[in-house]
């Protein structure tokens, strides 16, 4: 470390005579004059950290290869919750179409009836809901992201 003039020595601080960027010219004289080059003093500072930047490269990269995973299973939350959203609605819809009998006040006299097809249909409806929502459970409390994966179509990574 060296001593600036201000005080004591400051970690990292070198001065640019220290700095392999200093050339010598002979002046008229016979002696020789030290001529700063600081932009070979700059090259030459970022060459010295990038000498022991391993630790720092595997780090950014490790947090890079996280920060992916993190993006792919947020994108596959959200097709499952956007899927989930998707199936409710035709789910209601499909339990609203049922053919309900009225009375002659316009009262309902009945629970409403649905053809074989779509009770077919609500129980598929209801299966896949159950799926997916199996497939979220299983990823966000478990840590098993390959039916979460699988449902959304997604291939594994």
């Amino acid at each position: 470390m060296a001593e600036n003039e201000t005080g004591p020595p400051q970690e990292g601080f070198v001065p640019i005579e220290q700095v392999a960027g200093v050339t010598k010219e002979a002046s008229g004289g016979g002696s020789e004059v030290k001529k700063p080059r600081p932009h070979l003093a700059f090259k030459e500072m970022v060459a010295s950290r990038l000498a022991g930047s391993g630790p720092q490269v595997r780090e950014a990269v490790v947090s890079s290869l996280v920060d992916t995973q993190l993006a792919r299973r947020q994108k596959a939350v959200l097709s499952i919750l956007e899927k989930l959203d998707s199936k409710d609605k035709e789910l209601r819809k499909a339990e609203s179409a049922g053919t309900q009998t009225f009375d002659h006040r316009g009262n309902v006299t009945g629970v409403p009836s649905f053809s074989k097809q779509q009770i077919d249909e609500m129980r598929k409806l209801r299966e896949e809901i159950q799926k997916l929502e199996k497939a979220l459970s299983a990823a966000l409390e478990s840590n098993d992201w390959n039916k979460l994966f699988e449902v959304t179509g997604e291939q594994k990574g």
